[in-house]
């Protein structure tokens, strides 16, 4: 009896540690949020950085964004709702709903309009200008891509943001010319945006110019200085470790040397890309690489090899609407077939390449020509409307000159009343002034203890634990076994259950606080975690970890590594999985989490639920701006998580 009750209420003292310490650490982004709200509304910001720089981290959820526009306009925030609701229009582009885009775009473009906003109405314009381009309406983009360039242009000085967005239309109008295959028209785009980045000294947006005028010059039979462009391209992308740039390079540097006839060399050259791009899930490129692949071996003679890249290319585009890689494949196989004799299946394939062709052409051919009927009608409403402005001009100029006559008479009374006024004024603003910075600095400090506090917390309670818990239940079994030296009561079984609880308030301690976490880095301090998970549970925890060298910051690293803690211990306890798999994935600037398992899964609805550990992973995941997103069935459960280390301009 005396046994049970001891091993009772050392498993209460657990329990209660743990249950204390998740309640402790779950923070709410919400009151973060309306913090920041409070904030921006007493300073009302009116330029496009200082508005970002309050709400940057939470521009990625929509309903904080809704939340935000809704409340900036009824407290008559035009600039802040402008900011807000232009987000929402990016979300909805993100995941290619365009219409709905188009009306926050057009929301958000009146506010900015209203406030007299003009960065903001030229990224509003550049982001409309993204989603005619998406919809083969070039006409419509062309012209609000250069809306905005002309819009810019004439702010002055001009800062960081003006020179970005201008390097972002030239690129973009570039782009359109390419569409058109009209790429002499292009190549001077691509390259006054290229001046503009390496004006601000931004390698990636020098690099992706570098490619696109590499591009054009090979479509134009430029062979040298696309070589010549590819390869600075490329030694750009080496030197800020982009991944998925040098893959690019590459292939395009490949794809010179076959109109050169250096085959043996281009193929040496694409085929260690094929695993490498398509550990990145990147369809678009993978699609392109397998062509270039697919061509090479063609040219080679060896059809055996080049026929399955060429079908893996072609199913890419089938599946993912990729109308460059179904055209393509259709040509390079219908090579194929005619360079083996089978001149049918050639004849088949060309044709199906030809079909999708004028498909997309007469498709493109139709939205260009409406577009121009558009803007023909539209010019001309406006001729219409001045007609009518002018014949109205001569009446309004006659109720201006008796205006202007009585207000010189009532501004010359307002004027010395307002120079009394005005004093008055000056010393309230003064004292509202002192008012309002310290409430703000308030404020910032509360915000700053909300982040910090919880980091501070967990080393507290793991040190309290392996310091002061840890080391009484030591001194207990330094008693017990004097015990047992000197009387005949057995109590090994309450020394054993006193060593198993040492050893969990140690584990309890590692996960509060891990030390590889406190020492290295977020990969060492995961796979540490997994290997130790491995030892003491049944279920197989694979790790791995893909892509670019990864450099965060170590607070950003902490939110990370307890994300993947809390996934991975409710698969362990909930799931009753036999697998666990657990991938850290970094291209260029987004960072990609997965953790799958093949237990029993769990209903959907449960993604509602206010249970803690849920909670704190999507708080973490609101706090680093990141995007969730899981799935569940009877097949298991999958967790994936996007993160966006740098937020570099859209090319």
């Amino acid at each position: 009896m005396r046994t049970v009750q001891i091993k009772l209420l050392l498993l209460s003292i657990v329990a209660g540690l743990l249950l204390f310490s998740t309640l402790l650490f779950s923070q709410s982004k919400d009151s973060i949020f309306d913090a920041s709200l409070d904030l921006i509304l007493e300073e009302r910001p009116i330029e496009f950085d200082s508005i970002s720089n309050y709400l940057r981290s939470f521009r990625r959820d929509t309903a904080l964004m809704q939340k935000a526009a809704k409340l900036f306009e009824k407290e008559e925030y035009l600039e802040g709702a402008s900011y807000a609701t232009n987000f929402l229009g990016s979300s909805y582009l993100h995941y290619s709903k365009y219409e709905e885009a188009l009306d926050k775009f057009s929301l958000a473009m009146d506010y900015a309009s209203r406030a007299g906003q003009r960065i903001q109405k030229a990224v509003i314009l550049n982001k409309v200008g993204v989603v005619y381009r998406r919809t083969n309406r070039i006409r419509s983009s062309l012209d609000h891509h250069q809306q905005a360039r002309v819009l810019l242009s004439q702010i002055k000085p001009r800062s960081r943001t003006v020179n970005l967005n201008i390097a972002k239309s030239e690129n973009s109008i570039g782009n359109c010319y390419t569409i058109l295959n009209q790429h002499e028209l292009s190549i001077p785009h691509f390259e006054k945006a290229f001046e503009l980045e390496k004006s601000l000294n931004n390698k990636l947006g020098m690099a992706i110019n570098y490619q696109n005028i590499g591009h054009a010059n090979e479509v134009l039979g430029h062979t040298d200085k696309a070589y010549d462009n590819y390869s600075a391209s490329l030694a750009l992308n080496e030197e800020i470790d982009s991944e998925l740039g040098k893959i690019i390079c590459t292939n395009s540097l490949a794809r010179v040397k076959v109109i050169r006839n250096e085959l043996a060399e281009s193929a040496q050259m694409v085929k260690p890309l094929i695993p490498r791009v398509k550990a990145l899930n990147d369809n678009f490129h993978t699609a392109l690489v397998l062509l270039n692949y697919g061509n090479i071996q063609t040219k080679l003679g060896n059809f055996e090899d080049a026929r399955p890249h060429l079908e893996a290319s072609l199913k890419l585009g089938l599946d993912h609407n990729l109308s460059f890689a179904v055209i393509e494949s259709y040509e390079r196989l219908s090579a194929l077939e005619a360079a083996v004799g089978n001149h049918p299946a050639a004849l088949s394939y060309l044709g199906l390449a030809k079909e999708n062709n004028d498909k997309v052409v007469n498709d493109r051919n139709n939205q260009y020509i409406n577009d121009l009927v558009f803007k023909y009608d539209s010019e001309k409403s406006k001729e219409q409307i001045q007609e009518l402005s002018s014949e109205n001009q001569s009446v309004k100029d006659k109720l201006k000159t008796n205006q202007i006559l009585f207000g010189s008479l009532f501004g010359g009374a307002l004027i010395f009343g307002g120079l009394i006024f005005a004093v008055f004024i000056q010393r309230q603003k003064r004292k509202d002034q002192e008012i309002i910075n310290l409430k703000r600095e308030h404020q910032i400090k509360t915000l700053e203890s909300l982040i910090k506090g919880e980091e501070q917390e967990r080393n507290r309670i793991a040190k309290d634990l392996h310091d002061g818990l840890n080391g009484d239940l030591s001194a207990i079994k330094f008693k017990l076994n004097k015990i047992t030296e000197s009387s005949d009561v057995n109590v090994s079984e309450v020394i054993d259950m006193i060593d198993q609880s040492c050893q969990q308030v140690r584990n309890i301690s590692h996960n509060l606080i891990p030390p590889s976490l406190e020492n290295f880095d977020l990969i060492e301090a995961t796979d540490e975690f997994c290997s130790k998970m491995n030892d003491a549970h049944e279920e197989f925890i694979h790790f791995q970890n893909f892509g670019d060298k990864l450099q965060l910051d170590k607070k950003s690293e902490v939110n990370i590594f307890r994300i993947i803690q809390e996934l991975i211990t409710n698969s362990v306890k909930h799931a009753n999985a036999s697998e666990i798999s657990v991938q850290i994935v970094k291209r260029d600037s987004i960072l990609q989490i997965t953790v799958e398992d093949d237990g029993k899964g769990f209903k959907p609805s449960l993604s509602k639920s206010t249970g803690i550990g849920l909670k704190n992973i999507k708080s973490r995941v609101d706090y680093l701006g990141a995007e969730l997103d899981f799935s569940s069935d009877n097949n298991g459960a999958s967790y994936f998580i996007e993160i966006d280390t740098f937020n570099p301009h859209d090319n």
